[in-house]
């Protein structure tokens, strides 16, 4: 095979198609949540770092990071999420399993928009939709039950466990990160 550069333009440039990357350019986005993972700020304030991922169009694969964090006066933020993804149940923000049933691999819609600080741009998510087309519930649907089914190594195991809906053979206080 020879040698290979994974900081190689093909592989990190933001092209106009698909095929990875990261999303840099602000709209309106099917996307899924792939992973997440549980950080604390400096302020010692809990959140999830979700890495999201456009699942159809133009940018599709390409993904982007959010947080989400879980302190009382951000959990409209989570409700909204929820909301989007059409989960109205309780479920147990402290239990990684329980999380990961919800969020990963459900997909929805949201307006995704660029901001600046500094010299850096990062992706955020502007607002959620709760109302999508019947081409976008189908795009959505095949996506969703695709993604149930694989397990292709993309997973981002680092981030959640094995990644996918299934549940995981190891207790949620022996996840490894």
């Amino acid at each position: 095979m020879g040698n290979f550069n994974p900081m190689a333009p093909e592989y990190t440039s933001n092209n106009n198609g698909g095929g990875g990357g990261y999303l840099k350019v602000a709209g309106d986005y099917l996307i899924a949540c792939k992973s997440f993972k549980r950080e604390q700020s400096n302020s010692k304030k809990s959140y999830l770092l979700c890495k999201f991922v456009a699942i159809a169009g133009p940018q599709k694969d390409k993904s982007f990071l959010e947080r989400i964090y879980l302190n009382e006066e951000a959990l409209w933020k989570m409700a909204r999420f929820c909301q989007a993804i059409g989960h109205s149940e309780t479920f147990n923000l402290d239990s990684d399993r329980d999380v990961r049933e919800v969020i990963v691999n459900s997909p929805c819609k949201a307006k995704i928009k660029i901001k600046k600080q500094g010299d850096k741009e990062y992706t955020e998510i502007d607002f959620w939709y709760f109302e999508v087309t019947d081409k976008e519930s189908a795009i959505m649907s095949e996506w969703a039950a695709e993604a149930a089914t694989s397990v292709d190594g993309n997973d981002d195991s680092d981030y959640s466990g094995n990644g996918n809906r299934r549940s995981s053979n190891i207790a949620d206080d022996d996840i490894p990160f």
